[in-house]
Protein backbone atom coordinates (compact mmCIF):
# COMPACT_ATOMS: atom_id res chain seq x y z
CA UNK A 1 0.00 0.00 0.00
CA UNK A 2 1.75 3.25 -0.63
CA UNK A 3 1.45 6.04 1.76
CA UNK A 4 0.45 9.64 1.23
CA UNK A 5 2.88 11.95 1.10
CA UNK A 6 0.66 15.04 0.07
CA UNK A 7 1.17 18.44 2.39
CA UNK A 8 -2.12 19.98 3.28
CA UNK A 9 -1.97 23.78 3.73
CA UNK A 10 -3.94 23.50 7.36
CA UNK A 11 -0.92 21.74 8.22
CA UNK A 12 1.75 24.02 7.01
CA UNK A 13 0.18 27.64 8.24
CA UNK A 14 -2.62 27.17 10.70
CA UNK A 15 -6.15 28.39 9.90
CA UNK A 16 -6.44 29.92 12.69
CA UNK A 17 -4.04 32.96 11.92
CA UNK A 18 -6.26 34.03 9.29
CA UNK A 19 -10.10 33.41 11.67
CA UNK A 20 -8.59 35.42 14.80
CA UNK A 21 -5.00 36.67 14.27
CA UNK A 22 -4.64 37.90 11.01
CA UNK A 23 -8.02 39.75 10.15
CA UNK A 24 -7.95 42.43 13.02
CA UNK A 25 -4.33 43.45 12.11
CA UNK A 26 -5.13 43.33 8.04
CA UNK A 27 -8.49 45.83 8.90
CA UNK A 28 -6.84 47.86 11.13
CA UNK A 29 -3.81 48.79 8.28
CA UNK A 30 -6.78 49.61 5.39
CA UNK A 31 -8.52 51.55 7.54
CA UNK A 32 -5.25 53.59 8.43
CA UNK A 33 -3.90 53.85 5.01
CA UNK A 34 -7.60 55.52 4.14
CA UNK A 35 -7.02 58.32 6.70
CA UNK A 36 -4.02 58.72 6.09
CA UNK A 37 -4.84 59.74 2.35
CA UNK A 38 -7.59 62.11 3.78
CA UNK A 39 -4.93 63.38 6.33
CA UNK A 40 -2.53 64.23 3.87
CA UNK A 41 -5.57 66.29 2.02
CA UNK A 42 -6.04 68.02 5.07
CA UNK A 43 -2.16 68.82 5.64
CA UNK A 44 -1.37 69.89 2.68
CA UNK A 45 -0.04 73.63 2.43
CA UNK A 46 0.47 75.58 -0.55
CA UNK A 47 1.49 79.50 -1.89
CA UNK A 48 -0.51 80.89 -4.24
CA UNK A 49 -1.09 84.22 -5.76
CA UNK A 50 -4.74 85.09 -7.53
CA UNK A 51 -4.85 88.02 -9.50
CA UNK A 52 -8.00 88.93 -10.81
CA UNK A 53 -8.99 85.06 -11.90
CA UNK A 54 -11.97 83.25 -12.51
CA UNK A 55 -12.70 80.47 -9.61
CA UNK A 56 -12.07 77.36 -12.84
CA UNK A 57 -8.49 79.21 -13.10
CA UNK A 58 -8.07 79.09 -9.30
CA UNK A 59 -8.80 75.55 -9.37
CA UNK A 60 -6.59 75.00 -12.13
CA UNK A 61 -3.79 76.16 -10.74
CA UNK A 62 -4.73 74.86 -7.39
CA UNK A 63 -4.22 71.20 -9.19
CA UNK A 64 -0.94 72.05 -10.55
CA UNK A 65 0.78 72.84 -7.37
CA UNK A 66 -0.97 70.11 -4.68
CA UNK A 67 -1.47 67.43 -7.60
CA UNK A 68 -4.57 67.05 -6.47
CA UNK A 69 -7.04 65.91 -8.91
CA UNK A 70 -10.41 67.92 -8.81
CA UNK A 71 -13.84 66.86 -9.81
CA UNK A 72 -16.24 69.16 -11.25
CA UNK A 73 -18.72 70.25 -13.74
CA UNK A 74 -16.90 72.35 -16.01
CA UNK A 75 -20.14 73.90 -17.36
CA UNK A 76 -21.29 74.83 -13.66
CA UNK A 77 -18.16 76.33 -12.65
CA UNK A 78 -17.05 78.77 -15.63
CA UNK A 79 -20.57 80.09 -15.94
CA UNK A 80 -20.32 81.39 -11.90
CA UNK A 81 -17.97 84.72 -12.93
CA UNK A 82 -16.44 85.29 -9.42
CA UNK A 83 -13.09 87.42 -10.10
CA UNK A 84 -10.79 86.12 -7.11
CA UNK A 85 -7.61 88.37 -6.26
CA UNK A 86 -5.49 86.86 -3.23
CA UNK A 87 -2.33 85.96 -2.09
CA UNK A 88 -1.94 82.52 0.09
CA UNK A 89 1.27 82.29 1.82
CA UNK A 90 1.84 78.64 3.31
CA UNK A 91 -1.94 78.24 3.73
CA UNK A 92 -3.97 74.89 4.20
CA UNK A 93 -5.75 73.42 1.51
CA UNK A 94 -8.81 73.54 3.19
CA UNK A 95 -8.78 76.96 3.73
CA UNK A 96 -8.25 77.62 0.28
CA UNK A 97 -10.94 75.70 -0.80
CA UNK A 98 -13.36 77.53 1.68
CA UNK A 99 -12.23 81.18 0.82
CA UNK A 100 -12.44 80.29 -3.21
CA UNK A 101 -15.58 78.93 -2.48
CA UNK A 102 -17.42 81.49 -0.11
CA UNK A 103 -20.35 82.88 -0.92
CA UNK A 104 -21.12 80.28 -4.19
CA UNK A 105 -23.60 78.03 -4.87
CA UNK A 106 -20.21 75.10 -4.80
CA UNK A 107 -19.22 73.00 -1.98
CA UNK A 108 -16.09 70.18 -1.34
CA UNK A 109 -15.84 66.79 -0.80
CA UNK A 110 -12.65 65.48 -0.20
CA UNK A 111 -12.74 61.59 -1.48
CA UNK A 112 -9.21 60.33 -1.14
CA UNK A 113 -6.84 62.40 -3.23
CA UNK A 114 -9.69 63.96 -5.10
CA UNK A 115 -11.38 66.63 -4.36
CA UNK A 116 -14.99 66.95 -5.53
CA UNK A 117 -16.49 70.32 -6.47
CA UNK A 118 -20.54 70.04 -5.85
CA UNK A 119 -23.43 72.16 -6.17
CA UNK A 120 -24.28 73.31 -1.95
CA UNK A 121 -27.40 71.93 -1.08
CA UNK A 122 -30.44 74.41 -0.91
CA UNK A 123 -31.40 75.26 2.98
CA UNK A 124 -35.76 75.74 2.56
CA UNK A 125 -36.60 78.73 4.79
CA UNK A 126 -39.48 76.97 6.57
CA UNK A 127 -41.42 79.23 8.50
CA UNK A 128 -42.92 79.16 11.68
CA UNK A 129 -46.80 78.73 11.52
CA UNK A 130 -48.25 80.45 14.37
CA UNK A 131 -51.45 78.54 15.56
CA UNK A 132 -54.47 79.47 17.00
CA UNK A 133 -57.00 77.92 19.08
CA UNK A 134 -60.52 78.14 18.72
CA UNK A 135 -62.21 77.70 21.80
CA UNK A 136 -65.84 77.97 22.30
CA UNK A 137 -69.47 75.96 23.16
CA UNK A 138 -71.99 74.88 20.72
CA UNK A 139 -75.77 75.52 21.91
CA UNK A 140 -79.29 74.83 20.68
CA UNK A 141 -80.26 78.16 19.84
CA UNK A 142 -84.22 77.28 20.99
CA UNK A 143 -83.29 75.34 24.04
CA UNK A 144 -79.85 76.86 25.27
CA UNK A 145 -78.56 73.30 25.89
CA UNK A 146 -75.11 72.29 25.05
CA UNK A 147 -74.30 70.05 22.31
CA UNK A 148 -71.99 67.09 22.03
CA UNK A 149 -70.63 65.67 18.97
CA UNK A 150 -71.22 68.85 16.62
CA UNK A 151 -68.04 68.50 13.83
CA UNK A 152 -66.10 71.62 13.48
CA UNK A 153 -63.83 71.41 10.30
CA UNK A 154 -62.19 74.12 7.63
CA UNK A 155 -64.50 74.03 4.59
CA UNK A 156 -62.84 72.01 1.74
CA UNK A 157 -60.10 70.30 4.27
CA UNK A 158 -60.47 67.35 6.23
CA UNK A 159 -58.64 69.36 9.57
CA UNK A 160 -61.56 69.46 11.98
CA UNK A 161 -62.62 68.82 15.43
CA UNK A 162 -65.80 67.38 17.30
CA UNK A 163 -67.16 68.99 20.50
CA UNK A 164 -67.34 66.91 24.19
CA UNK A 165 -70.20 66.23 26.36
CA UNK A 166 -70.56 69.87 27.57
CA UNK A 167 -70.48 71.45 23.58
CA UNK A 168 -67.13 72.54 24.29
CA UNK A 169 -64.34 72.43 21.81
CA UNK A 170 -61.23 73.18 21.16
CA UNK A 171 -59.49 73.83 17.62
CA UNK A 172 -55.85 74.63 16.88
CA UNK A 173 -55.80 76.45 13.89
CA UNK A 174 -53.01 78.72 11.74
CA UNK A 175 -53.45 82.20 11.10
CA UNK A 176 -55.07 82.55 7.80
CA UNK A 177 -58.97 83.04 5.74
CA UNK A 178 -60.91 80.20 6.52
CA UNK A 179 -64.46 79.31 6.31
CA UNK A 180 -65.26 76.89 10.02
CA UNK A 181 -68.17 74.87 9.46
CA UNK A 182 -70.63 73.34 12.74
CA UNK A 183 -73.02 70.67 11.58
CA UNK A 184 -75.02 68.20 13.56
CA UNK A 185 -77.78 66.27 12.78
CA UNK A 186 -81.34 67.53 13.64
CA UNK A 187 -79.58 71.37 12.75
CA UNK A 188 -79.22 73.59 9.94
CA UNK A 189 -75.41 73.58 9.02
CA UNK A 190 -73.87 76.60 10.16
CA UNK A 191 -70.77 78.48 8.26
CA UNK A 192 -68.41 81.38 10.02
CA UNK A 193 -65.39 82.90 8.46
CA UNK A 194 -62.88 83.60 10.08
CA UNK A 195 -59.71 86.44 9.24
CA UNK A 196 -57.11 85.00 11.86
CA UNK A 197 -58.11 87.78 14.07
CA UNK A 198 -61.74 87.33 15.34
CA UNK A 199 -61.70 84.13 17.72
CA UNK A 200 -63.80 85.54 20.39
CA UNK A 201 -66.78 85.28 18.05
CA UNK A 202 -66.65 81.52 18.21
CA UNK A 203 -66.49 81.31 21.97
CA UNK A 204 -70.65 81.19 21.35
CA UNK A 205 -71.78 79.02 18.88
CA UNK A 206 -75.63 78.61 18.38
CA UNK A 207 -77.57 76.19 15.69
CA UNK A 208 -81.13 76.36 15.10
CA UNK A 209 -82.93 72.90 14.40
CA UNK A 210 -83.55 72.12 11.05
CA UNK A 211 -87.22 72.86 9.94
CA UNK A 212 -89.05 70.61 8.01
CA UNK A 213 -89.35 72.25 4.49
CA UNK A 214 -92.22 72.66 2.46
CA UNK A 215 -91.06 70.81 -0.82
CA UNK A 216 -90.82 67.48 1.65
CA UNK A 217 -94.38 67.19 2.20
CA UNK A 218 -97.15 66.81 -0.07
CA UNK A 219 -100.45 68.66 1.47
CA UNK A 220 -103.33 66.63 0.88
CA UNK A 221 -105.75 69.20 2.78
CA UNK A 222 -106.68 66.14 5.35
CA UNK A 223 -102.67 65.06 5.97
CA UNK A 224 -99.50 65.42 5.60
CA UNK A 225 -97.50 63.01 3.73
CA UNK A 226 -93.66 62.52 2.48
CA UNK A 227 -92.98 63.66 -1.06
CA UNK A 228 -91.11 60.41 -1.44
CA UNK A 229 -93.85 58.26 -0.02
CA UNK A 230 -96.93 59.63 -1.92
CA UNK A 231 -97.49 58.17 -4.96
CA UNK A 232 -99.91 60.85 -6.93
CA UNK A 233 -98.87 63.12 -8.89
CA UNK A 234 -98.00 66.24 -7.24
CA UNK A 235 -97.04 70.07 -7.33
CA UNK A 236 -96.43 72.15 -4.28
CA UNK A 237 -95.18 75.75 -4.33
CA UNK A 238 -94.61 78.26 -1.27
CA UNK A 239 -95.86 81.69 -0.99
CA UNK A 240 -92.45 83.22 -2.21
CA UNK A 241 -92.96 81.43 -5.74
CA UNK A 242 -96.62 82.55 -6.21
CA UNK A 243 -95.44 86.14 -5.60
CA UNK A 244 -92.40 85.75 -8.05
CA UNK A 245 -94.80 84.99 -10.88
CA UNK A 246 -97.13 87.58 -10.15
CA UNK A 247 -99.19 89.62 -7.53
CA UNK A 248 -102.97 89.50 -9.25
CA UNK A 249 -104.17 86.81 -7.48
CA UNK A 250 -103.39 83.06 -6.46
CA UNK A 251 -105.04 81.39 -9.60
CA UNK A 252 -102.50 83.31 -11.66
CA UNK A 253 -99.73 82.62 -10.28
CA UNK A 254 -100.54 78.88 -10.40
CA UNK A 255 -101.33 79.45 -14.08
CA UNK A 256 -98.08 80.70 -14.31
CA UNK A 257 -95.77 78.07 -12.33
CA UNK A 258 -97.67 74.92 -13.79
CA UNK A 259 -98.51 74.21 -17.36
CA UNK A 260 -101.26 71.42 -16.29
CA UNK A 261 -102.88 74.75 -14.63
CA UNK A 262 -104.97 76.35 -17.13
CA UNK A 263 -107.48 79.46 -17.01
CA UNK A 264 -109.34 79.79 -20.43
CA UNK A 265 -110.24 83.51 -21.41
CA UNK A 266 -114.00 83.96 -22.73
CA UNK A 267 -114.29 86.53 -25.06
CA UNK A 268 -117.28 86.34 -24.79
CA UNK A 269 -117.71 88.86 -21.88
CA UNK A 270 -114.69 90.68 -22.52
CA UNK A 271 -112.79 92.34 -19.72
CA UNK A 272 -115.93 91.66 -17.27
CA UNK A 273 -114.06 91.74 -13.88
CA UNK A 274 -116.86 90.11 -12.12
CA UNK A 275 -117.09 87.13 -14.31
CA UNK A 276 -115.37 83.93 -13.11
CA UNK A 277 -113.00 82.41 -15.62
CA UNK A 278 -113.17 78.35 -16.28
CA UNK A 279 -110.53 76.52 -14.15
CA UNK A 280 -108.85 73.32 -15.58
CA UNK A 281 -106.11 70.89 -14.37
CA UNK A 282 -105.15 68.73 -16.93
CA UNK A 283 -108.27 69.69 -19.48
CA UNK A 284 -111.65 68.47 -19.87
CA UNK A 285 -112.50 65.45 -18.41
CA UNK A 286 -116.60 65.78 -18.43
CA UNK A 287 -119.47 66.65 -21.38
CA UNK A 288 -119.37 70.26 -22.54
CA UNK A 289 -121.96 73.06 -22.45
CA UNK A 290 -123.06 72.06 -18.79
CA UNK A 291 -122.08 75.29 -16.94
CA UNK A 292 -125.10 76.87 -18.40
CA UNK A 293 -127.59 74.37 -17.43
CA UNK A 294 -126.59 73.20 -14.31
CA UNK A 295 -124.93 76.59 -13.15
CA UNK A 296 -122.13 75.05 -12.14
CA UNK A 297 -118.85 73.96 -13.99
CA UNK A 298 -118.72 69.85 -14.15
CA UNK A 299 -114.68 70.50 -15.05
CA UNK A 300 -114.17 72.55 -12.94
CA UNK A 301 -111.18 71.35 -9.47
CA UNK A 302 -112.19 70.86 -6.19
CA UNK A 303 -110.63 73.97 -3.76
CA UNK A 304 -110.21 73.20 -0.38
CA UNK A 305 -109.09 76.05 1.90
CA UNK A 306 -107.64 75.05 5.44
CA UNK A 307 -109.37 71.71 4.71
CA UNK A 308 -112.80 72.67 3.87
CA UNK A 309 -113.91 73.00 0.82
CA UNK A 310 -114.41 76.35 -0.78
CA UNK A 311 -115.94 77.94 -4.17
CA UNK A 312 -113.64 79.59 -7.31
CA UNK A 313 -115.19 83.07 -6.00
CA UNK A 314 -113.44 82.84 -2.28
CA UNK A 315 -110.26 81.58 -3.57
CA UNK A 316 -110.35 84.46 -6.65
CA UNK A 317 -110.77 87.04 -3.39
CA UNK A 318 -107.99 85.46 -1.13
CA UNK A 319 -105.02 87.87 -0.59
CA UNK A 320 -102.15 86.22 -1.34
CA UNK A 321 -100.12 87.70 1.84
CA UNK A 322 -102.85 85.34 3.99
CA UNK A 323 -101.10 82.16 1.53
CA UNK A 324 -98.27 79.59 3.18
CA UNK A 325 -98.64 76.83 0.71
CA UNK A 326 -100.44 75.83 -2.63
CA UNK A 327 -100.58 71.84 -3.88
CA UNK A 328 -101.96 70.80 -7.05
CA UNK A 329 -103.18 66.96 -6.59
CA UNK A 330 -103.27 66.35 -10.29
CA UNK A 331 -104.81 63.01 -10.85
CA UNK A 332 -106.82 60.04 -9.56
CA UNK A 333 -105.22 59.44 -6.56
CA UNK A 334 -107.13 62.82 -4.82
CA UNK A 335 -110.16 60.53 -5.69
CA UNK A 336 -109.31 58.12 -2.53
CA UNK A 337 -109.60 60.60 -0.33
CA UNK A 338 -112.17 63.23 -1.81
CA UNK A 339 -114.14 60.52 -3.89
CA UNK A 340 -115.96 61.95 -7.57
CA UNK A 341 -115.44 65.46 -6.82
CA UNK A 342 -111.70 65.24 -6.97
CA UNK A 343 -111.77 63.87 -10.73
CA UNK A 344 -110.66 66.78 -11.93
CA UNK A 345 -108.15 67.52 -9.73
CA UNK A 346 -107.84 69.02 -6.22
CA UNK A 347 -106.32 72.38 -5.65
CA UNK A 348 -105.60 72.24 -2.01
CA UNK A 349 -104.68 76.23 -0.33
CA UNK A 350 -103.19 76.62 3.21
CA UNK A 351 -102.65 79.47 5.33
CA UNK A 352 -100.64 80.90 7.56
CA UNK A 353 -101.01 80.21 11.44
CA UNK A 354 -101.52 83.01 13.37
CA UNK A 355 -98.69 83.52 16.03
CA UNK A 356 -100.03 83.20 19.63
CA UNK A 357 -100.66 85.90 21.62
CA UNK A 358 -100.50 88.46 18.79
CA UNK A 359 -103.18 90.13 16.76
CA UNK A 360 -102.11 90.83 13.11
CA UNK A 361 -103.75 93.32 10.93
CA UNK A 362 -103.24 93.15 7.42
CA UNK A 363 -104.27 95.74 4.86
CA UNK A 364 -103.61 95.28 1.20
CA UNK A 365 -104.56 97.85 -1.88
CA UNK A 366 -105.03 97.37 -5.37
CA UNK A 367 -106.11 100.12 -7.95
CA UNK A 368 -105.56 99.05 -12.03
CA UNK A 369 -106.46 101.35 -14.82
CA UNK A 370 -107.75 99.11 -17.80
CA UNK A 371 -107.91 101.33 -21.25
CA UNK A 372 -107.37 100.64 -25.23
CA UNK A 373 -103.60 101.19 -26.54
CA UNK A 374 -103.68 103.11 -29.34
CA UNK A 375 -99.66 103.88 -29.52
CA UNK A 376 -99.80 101.22 -32.59
CA UNK A 377 -102.78 102.40 -34.51
CA UNK A 378 -101.88 104.27 -37.32
CA UNK A 379 -105.50 105.14 -38.54
CA UNK A 380 -106.42 107.94 -41.74
CA UNK A 381 -108.67 110.84 -40.48
CA UNK A 382 -111.35 112.11 -42.94
CA UNK A 383 -108.75 114.66 -44.99
CA UNK A 384 -106.85 111.41 -45.44
CA UNK A 385 -109.62 109.03 -46.07
CA UNK A 386 -111.25 111.52 -48.94
CA UNK A 387 -107.59 111.91 -50.67
CA UNK A 388 -106.96 108.38 -50.78
CA UNK A 389 -110.44 107.24 -52.30
CA UNK A 390 -110.03 110.44 -54.78
CA UNK A 391 -106.34 108.88 -56.07
CA UNK A 392 -108.15 105.75 -56.08
CA UNK A 393 -110.90 106.16 -58.68
CA UNK A 394 -113.70 106.43 -56.26
CA UNK A 395 -114.89 110.00 -57.68
CA UNK A 396 -114.05 109.20 -61.35
CA UNK A 397 -117.10 107.93 -63.79
CA UNK A 398 -116.66 104.63 -65.44
CA UNK A 399 -119.75 105.72 -67.30
CA UNK A 400 -118.14 108.29 -69.71
CA UNK A 401 -122.04 110.04 -69.12
CA UNK A 402 -121.04 113.98 -67.63
CA UNK A 403 -123.84 114.24 -65.08
CA UNK A 404 -122.74 110.95 -63.66
CA UNK A 405 -119.34 112.91 -63.43
CA UNK A 406 -120.52 115.91 -62.07
CA UNK A 407 -122.73 114.43 -59.29
CA UNK A 408 -119.68 112.53 -58.55
CA UNK A 409 -117.48 115.83 -58.13
CA UNK A 410 -120.34 117.29 -55.98
CA UNK A 411 -120.37 114.73 -54.05
CA UNK A 412 -116.72 115.16 -53.49
CA UNK A 413 -116.91 118.74 -52.74
CA UNK A 414 -119.28 118.44 -50.10
CA UNK A 415 -117.70 115.64 -48.20
CA UNK A 416 -114.50 117.86 -48.76
CA UNK A 417 -116.05 120.76 -46.66
CA UNK A 418 -117.62 118.81 -44.16
CA UNK A 419 -114.13 117.15 -42.98
CA UNK A 420 -112.58 121.11 -43.54
CA UNK A 421 -115.21 121.81 -40.99
CA UNK A 422 -114.62 118.85 -38.59
CA UNK A 423 -111.35 119.00 -38.40
CA UNK A 424 -111.34 122.11 -36.44
CA UNK A 425 -113.49 120.69 -33.68
CA UNK A 426 -112.33 118.26 -31.09
CA UNK A 427 -115.69 116.53 -31.75
CA UNK A 428 -115.51 116.28 -34.96
CA UNK A 429 -115.09 112.91 -36.80
CA UNK A 430 -111.29 112.56 -37.40
CA UNK A 431 -111.61 111.80 -33.76
CA UNK A 432 -114.84 109.62 -33.26
CA UNK A 433 -112.52 106.60 -33.69
CA UNK A 434 -110.67 107.12 -30.74
CA UNK A 435 -113.47 108.12 -28.53
CA UNK A 436 -115.50 105.52 -29.35
CA UNK A 437 -112.29 103.09 -28.49
CA UNK A 438 -111.33 104.85 -25.15
CA UNK A 439 -114.88 105.13 -23.80
CA UNK A 440 -114.72 101.92 -22.13
CA UNK A 441 -111.71 102.87 -20.01
CA UNK A 442 -112.17 100.90 -16.58
CA UNK A 443 -111.18 101.66 -12.99
CA UNK A 444 -110.64 99.20 -10.66
CA UNK A 445 -110.08 99.48 -6.69
CA UNK A 446 -109.35 96.39 -4.73
CA UNK A 447 -109.09 96.12 -1.24
CA UNK A 448 -108.62 92.85 0.99
CA UNK A 449 -108.33 93.58 4.92
CA UNK A 450 -107.66 90.51 7.18
CA UNK A 451 -107.23 90.26 10.93
CA UNK A 452 -105.87 86.75 12.87
CA UNK A 453 -104.86 86.55 16.32
CA UNK A 454 -105.38 82.90 18.91
CA UNK A 455 -105.56 82.85 22.51
CA UNK A 456 -103.72 84.63 24.86
CA UNK A 457 -102.34 82.28 28.20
Amino acid sequence: MKEDTSTNLRQVIPWTLFTGKMILPLFLIIVFCSMTYNSHAQDTRLNLKLENSTLLDAIKQISTITGMEFFYNAGQVNAYDKRISKEFTNAPLTQVLEFLLDKTPFTYKLEDKTIVIVQRPVQANTPQIKLIELKGVVFDKDTREPLPGVTVMIEGSQQGTATNANGEFIFPIDSGNYNIIFSFIGHERLVKKFNGNKSAEFREIQLAPAVETIEDVVVTGIYRRKKESFTGSASTYKVEDLKAAGTQNVLQSIRTLDPSFKINVNNQFGSDPNRLPDVEIRGKSSVMGLKEEYGTDPNQPLFILDGFETDLQTVMDLNMNRVASVTLLKDAASTAIYGSRAANGVLVIETKVPEKGVLSLSYKGDFSVTMADLSDYNLMNAREKLEFETRAGRYTSTTNDPMDQITLDNLRNQRLQDTSNEALTPTGSANRFARVSCRNTTFMPKEARNASGTGWD
